[in-house]
């Protein structure tokens, strides 16, 4: 189950990492999105080492993977619903061309979303 659990949560990084740098219409990388990503390289090598050297609980897996599908269900739900507003990156020194400003603010989900990695250890 810790293989599972380590192969699922690799695949939500990986499919993340890859329709974020296809999603936002910013010409540049501000520095603190490289910075982000940079630390969640880290996060991601933290999440290999921990399901790699401990075998955990099945109930920490199984929330584990929970997270990870709610996590990943919650990121394409954000991604479809913004995905013709063109979102710049945070950060980003251009001013929007969108600014929502009923519902809820749809930037907040994939960031959310992907701020998962860390939760297996911490549940166990």
């Amino acid at each position: 189950m810790n293989d599972v659990t380590l192969i699922v949560g690799l695949l939500c990084y990986l499919t993340m990492a890859v329709v974020v740098r296809t999603h936002f219409s910013s010409a540049t990388m501000p520095r603190e999105v490289r910075f982000a990503i940079v630390v969640s390289y880290f996060g991601i090598m933290a999440f290999v080492y921990l399901m790699l050297r401990d075998q955990h609980a099945l109930a920490a897996l199984f929330a584990a993977l929970a997270i990870f599908i709610v996590s990943l269900a919650l990121f394409f739900w954000a991604v479809r619903t913004t995905r013709s507003k063109r979102l710049k990156l945070a950060f980003d020194p251009e001013p929007p061309d969108f600014v929502t400003r009923a519902g809820i603010h749809f930037m907040r989900p994939i960031f959310c979303s992907g701020s998962h990695a860390p939760l297996p250890r911490s549940i166990r």
